[in-house]
């Protein structure tokens, strides 16, 4: 059985990879026997992998060009990412969930912010990655975001900024719009609360699936601890 893909999709500092673990370990508290993978995205260095398939940009070619040059390796790494991590993971037997703190909707997104040229390219070298069935968009104010780049370890690189940020959010807000496999998250508050109802929401999933039992209903005049109120 192909196992359910839920992804995590945000601007950089939107908390992705720190929620996907949180997730995680929230969900084997609440199902110890439910197989859950986390697959992060290690991210090649996008201009490594690029250079490698279409050459070093080309002098005089400036800004469109080092765009260009970002958004198509970012879509790159990712695609070799799904073909050697993602894919065996979903032929195999083992996960019957996999938490993803990148999908192809990150790339596209991305694309649209550093260089709207190359979404329609983008989207043709997405078109053989699997769809995630459910994603959580980390929705986090653009000051913040950036706040929390800076001061992570290594600092921001050299595409980051808050103007970035602030496009990598409306792109991602145009993307998601109206979308029923997309949940909206407000990710400024604790990681722990907002892992435990991203959990609630996952298990819904499951039990949907057929992966999970049911949860017992409670019994008409009882008490939230199993004891029968007193009717007087």
């Amino acid at each position: 059985m192909k196992p359910v893909l839920v992804a995590f999709c945000g601007s950089d500092g939107s908390g992705k990879s720190s929620l996907v673990q949180a997730v995680r370990e929230a969900l084997s508290a609440r199902h110890p026997r439910l197989a859950t993978a986390v697959c992060k995205n290690s991210h090649v260095e996008a201009r490594q992998l690029i250079d490698r398939w279409l050459g070093p940009p080309r002098r005089g070619t400036g800004e469109d060009w080092d765009a260009t040059w970002i958004a198509l390796g970012c879509a790159l790494d990712y695609t070799r990412f799904v073909e050697e991590r993602l894919l065996p993971l979903c032929r195999g037997a083992g996960a019957e969930l996999l938490l993803l703190d990148r999908s192809r909707d990150c790339c596209l997104a991305y694309a649209a912010a550093v260089r709207p040229a190359c979404t329609e390219l983008v989207a043709r070298m997405m078109e053989a990655v699997p769809a995630a069935d459910l994603t959580f968009h980390l929705q986090v104010p653009a000051p913040l975001a950036w706040e929390r780049v800076r001061a992570r370890a290594g600092g921001p690189g050299p595409r980051e900024s808050l103007a970035m940020a602030e496009r990598l959010n409306a792109c991602y807000r145009a993307r998601f719009a109206g979308r029923a496999d997309v949940v909206a998250v407000d990710n400024r508050g604790s990681i722990d609360r907002t892992a435990s109802r991203i959990a609630g929401g996952i298990s819904a999933l499951l039990r949907r699936r057929g992966l999970l039992a049911a949860a017992p209903r409670m019994r008409q005049g009882s008490a939230p601890g199993g004891r029968a109120r007193r009717r007087g």
